[in-house]
């Protein structure tokens, strides 16, 4: 008595048409007069003005979706910093702007022989316009080596100065 309605289930379920999914006609290309998508490359929209945005991650705080949201666009990259040292190499995102932070406990240590710190101001529209450059050191003397210490700046035009 059981087995009977057992045996029909399957049957039952077997016996459903499926679509071939949104989207996919199934007939003739030329009987379809669904709606499609055309590119419109004249008109930008900003479909994500004043609507909640998201993101999951970003090199930096430059680079955000709340940016998008604000409507802010812009056609050049934001200015980014890359600092190497002797020792470190290229330092990580969170430890490469302590030497411009203005905060005399927040300390880049250098080491080696040459040691040195290489600061790179890159992106934007075009080169940073720079008038001067405050250096605060403090020197740790090895006893083994010669006693003094040169800064040399230097940048991409101009010959590089050479200070005490």
């Amino acid at each position: 008595m059981h087995r009977i309605p057992l045996l029909l289930v399957p049957m039952i379920l077997s016996a459903q048409i499926y679509t071939r999914g949104v989207g996919v006609y199934p007939g003739d290309p030329t009987q379809s007069f669904a709606p499609s998508m055309a590119a419109d490359a004249t008109t930008y929209r900003n479909l994500a003005l004043h609507r909640p945005a998201w993101h999951s991650s970003a090199y930096d705080y430059n680079l955000t979706a709340q940016l998008v949201t604000d409507g802010i666009k812009d056609t050049v990259l934001p200015r980014w910093l890359a600092t190497s040292t002797s020792n470190g190499g290229v330092l990580k995102r969170h430890e490469r702007e302590l030497a411009l932070d203005h905060n005399v406990v927040s300390t880049v240590n250098v080491s080696g022989s040459p040691a040195w710190i290489q600061f790179e101001f890159a992106g934007g529209d075009g080169p940073l316009e720079v008038d001067r450059v405050d250096v605060l050191a403090s020197v740790r003397p090895n006893p083994e080596q010669d006693v003094g210490w040169t800064c040399i700046v230097s940048g991409r035009t101009g010959p590089p100065y050479r200070g005490p």
